[in-house]
């Protein structure tokens, strides 16, 4: 045996190897003994173990890479560097946003505010609720003290009883059986307006625009002349409806809360000047550059997984 291949024995890497089971010394002894002759101690390892069924889903591995390779190549890719630019800037604006608005929504600060037709804007998770308009604010009893203290914290006593634009299915007297859950109208869905408890921690902003709202909310009529009054306020505000001004408008001069407005002001004057911002087809091309993103992060995942599996 050469000098190198011992070497690389005792000094190298070992080939990685993928068992679904506890694989022993002797095991691989009784192996190489039974094949000796007939076979070499790679073709038995590439046989045995798991690692013969993940071998032989290879070819469709690389089978899915190349058509995901083939998608990329077709996005069109001009401009990916003013691309990759516009789409951070995004990205640090809506983090910044959210930091502000955590600061913002504070009770002692956002009850002075939350008054009946006040639009705030709802997002909860994922679900994106949009303009809704404040009917009234409840607090809850104060929560157990055996809550972490994430849960305990006063915003969490306060519920923000707010108007929403909800799907039909979303039954208000229950007339058809239980009540479902409150959830936004589907697209081209003409859905109707209800009072919905918000947890004022799911507010993700605040406007400066207030409308007049009726005393008694009971009649679907006037829910409904309220939605029109929103949808109406969104195209007067083709832009966003303007928000409450964390420093001009509520008075908040904590040093940390004022340098994040600073900092997201430069931002958003660095999107407004940026080239995209007044393009046509930046909002296509931003969904080109996202899905590239996603596909080459899918590409290097399922290489990463190939090299992984390589014996010898």
């Amino acid at each position: 045996m050469e000098m190198s291949v011992i070497k690389d024995m005792v000094l190298g890497k070992p080939a990685p190897l993928i068992s679904t089971f506890r694989l022993s010394y002797y095991t691989i002894l009784n192996l190489l003994s039974r094949a000796e002759g007939q076979f070499t101690a790679e073709h038995v390892i590439r046989n045995s173990f798991h690692q013969f069924q993940y071998e032989k889903a290879l070819p469709e591995v690389i089978q899915k890479i190349t058509k995901l390779e083939n998608e990329a190549t077709l996005l069109d890719s001009s401009g990916e560097n003013d691309l990759a630019e516009y789409h951070k800037l995004g990205l640090d604006i809506s983090e910044l946003e959210k930091k502000i608005m955590s600061e913002m929504i504070r009770p002692e600060r956002a009850l002075l505010y939350l008054v009946p037709g006040r639009l705030v804007k709802v997002r909860d998770g994922s679900t994106d609720w949009g303009w809704g308009v404040v009917v009234n604010v409840v607090k809850k009893p104060p929560a157990s003290s055996t809550l972490p203290p994430a849960l305990s914290a006063p915003r969490n006593n306060y519920i923000v009883d707010t108007l929403l634009h909800c799907s039909s299915s979303s039954s208000e007297n229950g007339a058809n059986g239980p009540r479902s859950k409150p959830c936004p109208p589907r697209q081209g869905e003409k859905g109707e307006m209800h009072v919905v408890p918000v947890p004022l921690p799911l507010l993700s902003g605040l406007s400066s625009v207030r409308i007049s709202i009726p005393t008694d909310l009971r009649p679907p009529e006037a829910r409904q002349n309220i939605l029109f009054a929103v949808q109406e306020l969104g195209k007067r505000y083709p832009q966003g409806l303007p928000k409450l001004h964390p420093i001009t408008d509520m008075g908040i001069e904590e040093t940390e809360l004022v340098d994040l407005v600073h900092k997201l002001d430069g931002l958003e004057q660095k999107l407004c000047s940026h080239p995209l911002n007044k393009s046509d087809q930046s909002e296509q091309q931003l969904s080109w550059y996202q899905r590239k993103a996603e596909l080459n992060h899918e590409i290097q995942q399922l290489k990463s997984k190939m090299r992984d599996s390589q014996v010898g």
